[in-house]
This record gives structure tokens, C-alpha cells and sequence, in this order.
């Protein structure tokens, strides 16, 4: 039976949900995405559109989804 990593979160709580922006650390281009608190843990990455390395990873109780371009710099890669 698998075990699932549950967050803490207070009874009394919602699930936030909201916009968050950030750069790749490898080219800087800019992105937006959306990102949503869960009571299990979520783990994945995003690769970014530009030169294709990892732009964004997570590994915990909040979820990044929807990610937009935000400011695309001409030449780089």
C-alpha cells in the first residue's frame, strides 16, 4: 500500500491558489504561472520554452501549473 506525505494544513483553511513570476537561472528569460496549495505532497519540474533546461522544480505541498512567457529576450539560447 502506498504512503502518502499529507502537509499540514489547517482545517479551517482553503486551498490558495494564485500567480506567482520567476527567471530561468540558466537564460533569465521571464515566466508567470499559477500555483496551488495541496494537502499531499507534489513533486515536478518545468523545462524552460527557451533553451530547454530546467527552469522550475518542486517537490512538496504546492502544485505550479500554467506557465506563461512573460518578457521573451531576443537572442538568447
Amino acid at each position: 500500500m502506498p504512503i502518502i506525505a499529507l502537509c499540514h494544513i489547517d482545517r479551517m483553511a482553503t486551498w490558495e491558489k494564485g500567480k506567482t513570476e520567476f527567471e530561468c537561472p540558466h537564460c533569465g528569460e521571464k515566466y508567470e504561472c499559477t500555483y496551488m496549495n495541496f494537502p499531499a505532497r507534489d513533486k515536478g519540474s518545468f523545462n524552460c520554452e527557451k533553451c530547454g533546461k530546467e527552469a522550475r522544480s518542486w517537490d512538496g505541498c504546492i502544485d505550479y501549473f500554467d506557465f506563461k512567457l512573460v518578457d521573451s529576450k531576443p537572442g538568447n539560447m
